[in-house]
């Protein structure tokens, strides 16, 4: 197993099997990146309007 500390959600998400959430140090979410990487949890932590956009090889958020 391997566990790694990704500040780029759309590499997170691309890879990993599951990911961590946190806001200032603190747990809040955890699971698959489809649940925890939705467009709605990340705009509520960094306070950002985010969307997911569908790509070829995937999918990514993006930052609008």
């Amino acid at each position: 197993g391997v566990i790694a500390a990704i500040h780029d959600l759309s590499l997170a998400a691309r890879y990993a099997d599951k990911v961590v959430l946190l806001q200032q140090g603190r747990q809040i979410a955890a699971g698959h990146p489809d649940e925890v990487l939705s467009a709605a949890q990340v705009s509520a932590v960094y306070g950002i309007a985010a969307r997911r956009v569908a790509t070829p090889d995937g999918w990514m958020l993006w930052v609008g």
